[in-house]
């Protein structure tokens, strides 16, 4: 059987890094494999017609021997924005396709890792004040919504445990991968019982994406709200192409770099005031369990608990 590596997220931490400077590197034994093929056949399909034996035809068209076969996207832990509900569905779906396979699950503390979604959210079509975006809406809607418990990892993780084997599961924090980086890579080549030497050719200076910068996103909502257009925001006044906002918030960028980080850091602590007051204790019990589950006592990396 191929060896199968399944990298399911979460988002946030350090996926990019993960998948164009090691999982693509052609000097490393890995094969990642279309990211489109895994959204279409597993993300996306319904489990009402997903047919196991069909997408394991398809997938098992791309892996090669002499290769350890990777799978990887964080949307298999479904979409933060919506509260991952899709998140189970899509574990059932890599059990009965890949039983033998091996899992990677990275984490990120939860403050932290809200922000940055927030973020993200802002960036692609958000419209909600942070405040808006982490209290659930009084009223139904028949869209899903951020949920806290989205970030309570042991679930999860025990889930990936009980069905893949404890060996076959690893669990790594991102913080981990900022503080050292080689030493977050070694654990992942250990876990796959591949030469350590090799972590020399990845170039680990790659491995963080820019900032956002928070005037730049606070623009950024507002014009959501006005100027697009989607499926999520049928409410925006019409839709612009990117050429044309694009210039605008390189602009604005631009101008906020000259403010310097210090502006950057005071901005960020506000957020994160509103997070920690909305959460206030909620992750302590599940970051207990999580490091109990991994191995790796969360705390010091700065997890409530």
């Amino acid at each position: 059987m191929n060896d199968i590596l399944l990298h399911i997220g979460y988002h946030k931490t350090g996926t990019t890094f993960l998948q164009n400077e090691v999982f693509s590197n052609p000097e490393l034994p890995f094969n990642l494999i279309d990211r489109s093929l895994t959204r279409k056949e597993i993300i996306r399909k319904n489990m009402f017609v997903f047919n196991p034996d069909q997408t394991r035809s398809l997938f098992n068209e791309k892996f090669k021997n002499d290769r350890i076969n990777v799978v990887s996207n964080e949307a298999f832990i479904g979409n933060p924005h919506a509260g991952g509900y899709t998140s189970y569905d899509n574990f059932l779906k890599l059990k009965s396709l890949f039983p033998q396979a091996k899992i990677l699950i990275c984490i990120r503390e939860q403050h932290d890792m809200i922000l940055s979604s927030y973020k993200q959210y802002i960036k692609t079509i958000g419209t909600l004040s942070l405040n808006k975006y982490l209290v659930p809406f009084k009223e139904s809607s028949f869209l899903p919504e951020f949920n806290l418990l989205h970030f309570c990892y042991d679930k999860l993780i025990a889930a990936y445990i009980n069905a893949f084997g404890k060996k076959n599961v690893l669990v790594l924090p991102y913080e981990l991968i900022k503080a050292n980086p080689e030493e977050f890579l070694n654990r992942i080549f250990e876990f796959l019982e591949l030469d350590t030497k090799d972590i020399s050719k990845v170039n680990v200076q790659k491995q963080f994406n820019a900032a956002n910068l928070n005037l730049t996103l606070k623009t950024k909502r507002l014009y959501n709200i006005l100027f697009t257009k989607t499926r999520e925001n049928p409410h925006g006044l019409l839709s612009l192409s990117r050429s044309i906002n694009q210039p605008l918030f390189k602009s604005i960028s631009f101008f906020e770099k000259k403010l310097g980080k210090g502006f950057q850091k005071r901005m960020n602590k506000k957020q994160m005031k509103i997070i920690q007051k909305v959460s206030n204790g909620f992750y302590a019990e599940s970051n207990q369990k999580t490091s109990e589950l991994i191995g790796i006592n969360l705390s010091l990396y700065g997890y409530e608990s």
